[in-house]
């Protein structure tokens, strides 16, 4: 774990966009891409996890045109599969939860 939560939080970001819906996969090579969130994203957990070096490292990345950087979209991040929350008890079973609609 990292020192600070809000490092933690895009760590996770990352690993549902890249490995499991692999979001931004360049057509060539295996080069990881440097993800860049959009601000509303980024202002929320900047506001929830407060972090003294927050924005430090922000214009380091905004050129579009580099060639690992992938400006995540609302598109991206609704269409990205969750993981699901772990369940509390065999009651919490999918096969007979009960629909919320």
């Amino acid at each position: 774990m990292y020192e600070v939560p809000s490092a933690d939080v895009y760590k996770k970001l990352f690993q549902v966009l890249w490995y499991s819906n692999k979001v931004g996969n360049p057509s060539t090579g295996r080069i990881t891409p440097t993800y860049v969130f959009p601000a509303a994203i980024v202002t929320y957990i900047r506001g929830r996890f407060m972090d003294p070096n927050a924005g430090k490292h922000d214009k380091q990345y905004s050129d579009d045109k580099a060639e690992n950087v992938y400006n995540v979209t609302w598109i991206d991040v609704a269409r990205a599969k969750w993981p699901s929350p772990p369940k509390a008890c065999k009651k919490c079973d999918a096969k007979t939860a009960k629909k919320p609609y």
